[in-house]
């Protein structure tokens, strides 16, 4: 989507490499309406070493921290709760930005342009090294990224999760900041909504019908639509916690969210300026709301 081939006129994309490119590059080719799709809690993101010495996130301060990229949306939105919930600041432990990603992925040579004091405690981890095997050597104290670490996969015991009560943790971040991180969110060819305006509230109309089908689904009892056995349980119990329509579209019921990640991409040194979430929207969705 930011590159030159670009074969959608509506396409998923992530919140916070758009908003990074939106202010750092000027980039305008798409923008956004209030539909989210893919979100999740991230306390389940943060491993350490069994000999580090980490059992609570304040012993994270000091400590080596590696991660394939300090500019995920993950590593973001953890940085955010560390801060603040825990009073656990960017640059009180080393990053290590890995030359390798476990998963796969590629990962750029040099740094991305980030903006935070010259410094700011990162380094370059060795060459050929991904984040798995740089926390399995030690060479590392913990991980903080959304990928999880092969050797954690693989059941090794030298690595842990920090939070090892991790959905109780993620539950009770939920209740105390009323906050689901969004992740990626929908975004439409500028070009197309300027010569047919409509199309941002159709296309939310659409998602919000289908989200709707899809949580029929999911309490459906005659049939399973999820291959997991007590699906239906799970979907109960995620409405009692955080409400019928958890997974929320539409400005208004995500305000938290999206004033929350603003502040992080320049509190993080993502952007170089600090913008207001309205502008990155398409001015006719800003008051949509779903259809109860």
């Amino acid at each position: 989507m930011f590159g030159p081939e670009q074969k959608y006129d509506v396409s998923e994309i992530g919140l916070i490499p758009f908003i990074t490119r939106y202010v750092n590059e000027d980039f305008r080719d798409y923008t956004l309406i209030p539909v989210f799709i893919s979100r999740t809690f991230r306390h389940r993101n943060i491993f350490v070493h069994a000999d580090s010495g980490i059992e609570k996130p304040e012993d994270l301060i000091g400590k080596k921290v590696g991660t394939p990229g300090y500019g995920m949306s993950a590593n973001t939105w953890i940085r955010g709760f560390l801060l603040d919930d825990y009073g656990i600041k960017a640059d009180d432990f080393q990053w290590i930005e890995t030359t390798k990603s476990s998963d796969g992925g590629s990962l750029k040579s040099a740094f991305a342009d980030y903006y935070f004091k010259e410094d700011f405690p990162i380094s370059k981890g060795p060459e050929g090294v991904d984040e798995s095997e740089l926390l399995l050597s030690g060479q590392c104290d913990a991980l903080i990224t959304a990928i999880t670490p092969t050797v954690f996969l693989k059941g090794d015991p030298k690595i842990k999760r920090l939070f090892p009560r991790v959905k109780e943790t993620e539950i009770k971040y939920f209740e105390k900041n009323k906050m689901f991180p969004i992740m990626h969110a929908v975004a439409i060819r500028t070009s197309v909504l300027k010569e047919n305006p409509w199309v941002a509230k159709a296309v939310f109309k659409l998602y919000s019908e289908a989200k709707a089908i899809a949580y029929e689904n999911l309490e459906s009892s005659t049939v399973s639509r999820v291959t997991l056995p007590w699906v239906i349980d799970e979907f109960e119990n995620t409405r009692n916690i955080m409400g019928t329509n958890y997974w929320k579209y539409g400005i208004e019921a995500n305000r938290k969210e999206l004033e929350a990640v603003m502040r992080y991409v320049y509190e993080q040194g993502l952007v170089k300026r600090q913008i207001s979430f309205d502008e990155l929207f398409d001015p006719t969705t800003l008051k949509i709301e779903e259809i109860k």
